[in-house]
């Protein structure tokens, strides 16, 4: 939390409590609205795909929390962010994130006043929409939540009042797009499993090879170039 918060908070008789006493908190990027956190997400480049940034809350209750997101330029631009504060936490210093960056989304931010705060559940505190630029498989994370400093550092162990104890990174995937079937090789299966989806009706989102949002003959025709035209 930024030192203006906190005077803030202090001033308006907020109690800043310790991470000793508030127990673990925890903070995960989840790539998919279906139950539980999935942190990893199979995507090609020109695709968009949407993190979720969610707080664990330990059973003594979040009263306050700030925190920032990296991510990897090489891989994702950052297109869009939207700060949610969860029901029941009325303040909001900075309504909306405060600023997005090359590599960077700051301020996702909100308190209860007074508490006590939700307890032994999770929330999401926001989105990021990220447009994918060049998906690597590099074993690294691509999106990470926790506190981006004055000084420009970044880590978990400076969080206040709250301690991270806890962080699930996010990692995006990359795909071969000829790998219709995901199997991890392309071969004539997949020219067959692209076929079958294209017939469909309506066809399946993913034959909109070219990108273009419009699914006709264009796209196959497309497949087939970069199928055939593959060593």
């Amino acid at each position: 939390m930024t030192r203006k918060t906190q005077q803030l908070l202090a001033a308006m008789g907020a109690a800043v409590v310790s991470a000793a006493a508030l127990g673990q908190v925890g903070l995960a990027v989840d790539f998919d609205p279906a139950p539980g956190i999935q942190d990893t997400v199979i995507a090609s480049a020109g695709d968009t795909v949407t993190a979720a940034l969610v707080v664990w809350a330990p059973n003594a209750g979040v009263l306050a929390y700030e925190f920032s997101a990296r991510f990897d330029p090489v891989e994702l631009t950052a297109s869009a962010a939207n700060e949610l504060v969860p029901t029941g936490f009325g303040f909001n210093l900075t309504p909306g994130v405060r600023s997005v960056g090359p590599s960077f989304v700051e301020g996702f931010e909100a308190a209860i006043l007074p508490g006590p705060g939700p307890a032994g559940t999770s929330f999401v505190a926001g989105t990021i929409e990220f447009v994918v630029t060049d998906a690597i498989n590099d074993g690294a994370a691509d999106v990470t939540p926790g506190l981006l400093g004055i000084d420009g550092g970044f880590g978990s162990n400076a969080f206040l009042p709250l301690a991270i104890t806890d962080v699930s990174p996010g990692f995006v995937i990359g795909q071969n797009r000829l790998d219709c079937d995901g199997n991890g090789v392309v071969n004539i299966s997949d020219l067959f499993c692209f076929i079958n989806l294209f017939t469909m009706t309506p066809p399946d989102p993913s034959t909109d090879f070219d990108g273009n949002g419009i699914i006709n003959i264009s796209d196959l025709f497309a497949y087939i170039n970069a199928f055939t035209a593959q060593p």
